[in-house]
């Protein structure tokens, strides 16, 4: 298993870099088709409250929503998935 962290995400939703954007999604599809990520709630959460300061409440809910829908498992962080 393979731990999503915020510094992937943040590229992934708000990277204005056409070919980081495109290796991160290609990596990102990866992980959750083949059902390998873990994406510890703090990072979800992480992830939310940047939006919402950058882009705002409506596109945080829906990089929510697209977090939540993903099949990656969400857990808390713990020290077993952090290491």
């Amino acid at each position: 298993m393979e731990v999503i962290d915020s510094r992937f995400l943040l590229e992934y939703f708000l990277s204005d870099n056409q070919e980081t954007k495109s290796k991160v999604s290609k990596r990102l599809r990866s992980l959750v088709e083949k059902k390998t990520s873990i994406l510890p709630t703090i990072v979800a959460t992480e992830i939310v409250r940047y939006v919402s300061d950058k882009r705002g409440r409506e596109e945080a809910t829906l990089r929510y929503l697209s977090l939540k829908g993903s099949r990656s498992t969400i857990a808390d962080l713990t020290a077993e998935i952090a290491r």
